[in-house]
This record gives structure tokens, C-alpha cells and sequence, in this order.
């Protein structure tokens, strides 16, 4: 009959694989591209990125494997003194030759070094549950009295680090890395080479995150001084409200500091105070500096623009404002693709670029009206206003950014996954800990601490709730639940 142990270790090993296989294959983007890419280089190339050696990678493929020793152990005969372990060490290794040959077919790197340090990393788990069984064994009068505070400790402590892990990015995501020689551009890159087409009628930046209520009223506003003066009191750094009707400059109506002129080539006036931008280009007279230093100093950031696309097949994306020398680098960027409005914000995890991790809202454009933008920025949290409504698209500061850190991709499946691989071994944690009501206590625990940290986001940065994060956490607390009975049902 198959050993209590052992029924529970498969179980493990069912968990422990579902993770492996999100760490190391996500997106799950297979193609016979990526092979053929490795080949055309030839044998020599290949076989050079297969031996490539880095030591964080190297001792992180070692610790990833620990576990799977760990389980293999109680999965074998329990005895250090047998050959087990080089049976794990074989089989660990076949494991990672599985996946390193099936990432070949990934936009991922495979290394042969992995497979020897995954199935050393295996050797290792393996010697230490035996290590542990014997010392468990030994003291068990001890660890009765204490694995439930032991226990209690390690839930708080796990509950800690996932806090400090889903608040992390909000340090990235900054505009410390703002360029300060970059110039404002309207209707064009600085390159000439991404044209919009359509009609302006006012272009406003702030250095704030404009709120839902400002927002709102803002889109109710006039466009007379008393409008302006509201809007100063709301952070409001460079204005261009196009009333000059005539000429090739564009003035700075803000006051903020030195006014920041903008020089075009043939501007076109249109009657009902705008212009019309055909893809020449206009440009600051001289650097936003006054632009970047604010947007640095208070780290948010909004922009306001009144337009009426040409047509909704333009691309590029085409920018309609801009802070940027070129297509490949950017402080910000309000753009449209298509039926898209996109959002570019430069900082240390979204790229030099701003293109790394952007804010793409989909289907804003249906027609060719005049439309009320304004785009926000506040510590990673991204959100377009589309005539005063928040738009359903948005970049939030925490699962937007983490999966993309960990090399899983940005897509929706990337964030469910690693939501999910980290609040699922909490929910297991607090049912395990519970023997009474474990289900109720177990939700509540799982979510109060997501909703706590999505709170934080939304009172700090003006998020909206994050309801991919609340009903993943649910679903990782009732599986943890669902876990844990097994486990229970496997003791009977």
C-alpha cells in the first residue's frame, strides 16, 4: 500500500510541476521560428548559447530545482545511504533537458549549464529532506509544541513578502530617467516621420494625476481664463490653447515659469480655435526642460488634449504630442493606432522607449469626432479619460509590471499566472494552519491582504480596484482550501 507520505508527495509534485512549467515555458508561445533562428547561425552558434555562463543564472537554475529533490525524496525508499540520490540527480536532469530542449521552440534562452545546475539543485533538496526527516524524527516532542507557531510565523512572514513584492515596482516606475534636452513635438516625431493627421484644439500638461472628479470637471469646463485658472490650481505646467489664429508660434499660455514657445512650418489655422496638423512637423522652441524637471519632482504626470482624428487608419502609432528626439526613445508619448489611443511613458521598467509596458486602449476611436483625451501617469498606474469616462484599459502599478520582471510576459495570462503562483501557496498556508471554518478564514485572509495592497495603489495613486487581482486571489484561496482537503482525504 502506497505510504501516507508518498500520496501526499505526488500531490506536491502535481503543484511543483504546474509551477515549473509556468517559470520556465510562459508565454507558451511555441513556434518552429525560434528554432530554425538558433540554426541559421550554425552549429557553433548554437552550441555557444548553450554553454553560455552567467553565475546569478546559474545559482538561481540550482535553487528552482530544490524542491523537486525535496519531493523526490519522499516519492523514493527515505534513505540517503541508497542510490536514490543518483537516481534524482538523473532524473532532475532529464527533467530540465525536457524543458531546455522545448524552449528551443521559445523566444527564450537555452543553456546546458542549466540542466547540470538543475540537477545538482535536485542532489541538494534531496539531501536535505533526508537531513530533515532524521532531525524532525529526532525532535518531534519539540516540533509538536512548535510547528503551529512556527507555522503562524511563516504564514505572517510569507504574507509580508508578497506585500513588499506587489508595492516593489512603484520604485521603478518613476521619471527619474526623464531626458532633459528632449523637445516637445505636436503632430509628428522630431524625425519627421510618424505623422497624425486630424485637427487640435487645446494640448495641456500637468504634474499631477489628474483624478476622476477633475477629470470631469475639466470636460464640462470652457476654454476661457477662468478654465485656466482651474486648471492651474490643478498642476498645470505648459498650455497651448491655439487662440493666435495666425503665424508659425505657438504660445505658452500656462505661466508655469518661462513660457515654452513652439515653432512650426506653415501652420495651418482652422476657424474654431485649432489647427490642423497634416504631418509637419512643430516643435519646441527649446528642451522641456521645464516639463521633465516638474514631471521629475512630483513623479505623476497628466496630459490633456482636445482632437478630431482625420481618419482611424493611421498608425505609427502617429503621434499627437510628444517629448522625444525619435522614434526609438521618449519621455512621453500620446499617440494613435488605428482605433487605439496609446500611452508611452519612459522609466526604468518600461524602457528608454516607454514601449516596453504601455498603455494601449482599445476601440476609443469609433468615429471621426472630436474626442476629449486625457491621459494620466502615477507611479506605473496608467489611465486614459475618454470624454470625461475612464476608459476599461488600464495599466496597473503592480501586475502590469510584475510578470513582465520575471520574464512571463505582459499579457492577461501572464498576470493570472503569477498572481496565482504566488497567493495560491498562501491560500494552501492558511488552510493548512485552520482546522475550523478554513474556507471562510482562508478567503478573508488571502483577500484582505490583496485588497489592502490594491487600496494602497487606489488612495496613493489614484487607481482604480484592480479586479483581475481581487478574483484571482478568491480563486487562489478556495484552491488552496480545495488543496489542503485533499490532502486531508488522503490521511483517511
Amino acid at each position: 500500500m502506497i505510504s501516507l507520505l508518498k500520496k501526499r508527495a505526488r500531490i506536491w509534485l502535481m503543484v511543483y510541476l504546474i509551477y515549473l512549467a509556468v517559470f520556465t515555458l510562459s508565454p507558451f508561445e511555441f513556434s518552429i521560428r525560434y528554432f530554425h533562428e538558433r540554426c541559421l547561425g550554425g552549429l557553433g552558434d548554437l552550441l555557444l548559447g548553450f554553454i553560455y555562463l552567467d553565475f546569478s543564472d546559474m545559482i538561481a537554475n540550482l535553487i528552482l530545482f530544490i524542491p523537486f529533490g525535496f519531493i523526490y525524496y519522499y516519492l523514493s525508499r527515505h534513505s540517503l545511504k541508497t542510490g536514490s540520490w543518483k537516481q534524482c540527480f538523473f532524473i532532475g536532469g532529464l527533467l530540465s533537458f525536457g524543458i531546455e530542449f522545448t524552449q528551443l521552440f521559445l523566444d527564450r534562452l537555452s543553456n546546458g549549464m542549466d540542466i547540470l545546475m538543475n540537477a545538482l539543485g535536485s542532489v541538494i533538496g534531496f539531501i536535505l529532506a533526508g537531513f530533515y526527516q532524521r532531525f524532525h524524527h529526532k525532535c518531534s516532542d519539540v516540533f509538536s509544541r512548535l510547528d503551529r507557531r512556527i507555522h503562524a510565523g511563516a504564514v505572517l512572514a510569507y504574507g509580508f513578502f508578497i506585500v513588499f513584492l506587489f508595492l516593489y515596482p512603484r520604485n521603478l516606475t518613476t521619471p527619474e530617467s526623464w531626458h532633459p534636452k528632449f523637445h516637445l513635438c505636436i503632430g509628428n516625431e522630431a524625425t519627421k516621420n510618424r505623422p497624425w493627421l486630424g485637427s487640435l484644439h487645446w494640448v495641456a500638461l500637468y504634474d499631477q494625476s489628474l483624478t476622476k472628479s477633475q477629470v470631469r470637471m475639466l470636460h464640462q469646463a470652457d476654454f476661457n481664463t477662468r478654465a485656466i485658472q482651474t486648471r492651474k490650481s490643478m498642476g498645470l505646467i505648459a498650455l497651448y490653447p491655439f487662440t493666435e489664429g495666425q503665424g508659425d508660434t505657438l504660445h505658452d499660455g500656462s505661466g508655469y515659469l518661462d513660457p515654452l514657445p513652439m515653432i512650426g512650418n506653415k501652420i495651418e489655422w482652422i476657424s474654431d480655435q485649432g489647427i490642423r496638423c497634416t504631418g509637419r512637423l512643430i516643435r519646441s522652441e527649446s528642451p522641456g526642460v521645464k516639463i521633465t524637471d516638474a514631471v521629475k519632482k512630483s513623479g505623476a504626470f497628466s496630459i490633456e488634449v482636445w482632437c478630431r482624428p482625420e481618419n482611424l487608419t493611421q498608425g505609427g502609432p502617429a503621434r499627437i504630442v510628444s517629448l522625444s528626439p525619435d522614434p526609438a526613445q521618449r519621455n512621453f508619448t500620446l499617440a494613435q493606432q488605428k482605433r487605439q489611443i496609446r500611452l508611452r511613458f519612459r522609466s526604468r521598467l518600461s524602457g528608454k522607449n516607454g514601449s516596453d509596458i504601455n498603455l494601449r486602449a482599445r476601440g476609443v476611436l469609433d468615429s471621426l469626432a472630436e474626442y476629449h483625451l486625457i491621459a494620466t501617469y502615477n507611479h506605473g498606474v496608467e489611465q486614459l479619460y475618454v470624454n470625461g469616462q475612464r476608459h476599461a484599459d488600464v495599466i496597473y502599478g503592480h501586475i502590469s509590471y510584475l510578470p513582465e520582471m520575471m520574464g512571463l510576459g505582459t499579457n492577461r495570462l501572464a498576470q493570472i499566472g503569477f498572481i496565482m503562483a504566488f497567493l495560491f501557496p498562501l491560500g494552501v498556508s492558511v488552510a493548512f494552519l485552520f482546522r475550523r471554518n478554513r474556507l471562510i478564514i482562508t478567503i478573508i485572509f488571502v483577500l484582505s491582504l490583496v485588497l489592502g495592497v490594491d487600496l494602497f495603489y487606489v488612495y496613493s495613486y489614484h487607481a482604480p480596484l484592480c479586479i483581475p487581482l481581487l478574483v484571482t486571489g478568491l480563486i487562489s484561496a478556495v484552491s488552496g482550501w480545495i488543496f489542503i482537503r485533499l490532502i486531508v482525504k488522503s490521511d483517511k
